[in-house]
């Protein structure tokens, strides 16, 4: 996420109506991701559901990170905001049904607090990188990480779909 404003400004140009429309399109993807699970109603099979949009984000990462142009770059960046919360809603529910009920301030404090730290972890990593590497590397770089998370997570036994 922020890396996007470094690809655009780097990338298409450093006007500043570029990085208002980066991040009206990935605000207005993620509202439509919410009226998509509203109007849907969810998944009935909530783990595959989460692995499947988490590969959908993967891709979207590579299709960031080869955008010829601004206007592909905005529909991508607009899907992968409609990801987000078709990834977030299936994972919430799925703890909610695993976890018991006694756990659950536990396990999804520990999350937030994980999900918290990510942020300003992934600016101490890829902040620097970004000087010394393509942006465009780094999220083909990412995306494979996502991608081969979401693999291992499909092949791997113990997950019930």
């Amino acid at each position: 996420a922020f890396l996007t404003p470094l690809l655009v400004s780097r990338s298409f140009g450093k006007e500043v109506w570029r990085l208002t429309c980066s991040e009206m399109t990935y605000s207005l993807g993620m509202i439509l991701g919410g009226l998509l699970l509203a109007v849907w109603k969810g998944y009935p099979r909530r783990a595959k559901a989460t692995l499947l949009t988490g590969t959908w984000y993967g891709m979207l990462m590579f299709g960031l990170g080869l955008a010829p142009t601004f206007g592909v770059y905005l529909l991508c960046n607009t899907l992968i905001g409609i990801a987000s919360p078709c990834y977030n809603a299936p994972m919430t529910a799925f703890l909610q049904d695993r976890v018991p009920q006694e756990y659950h301030g536990r396990v999804f404090g520990f999350l937030q607090i994980a999900m918290s730290m990510a942020f300003p972890l992934g600016m101490l990593i890829f902040g620097p990188l970004a000087d010394v590497m393509e942006i465009r590397l780094l999220l083909f770089i990412g995306g494979s990480g996502v991608l081969g998370v979401m693999a291992y997570s499909f092949f791997r036994k113990k997950l019930n779909f």
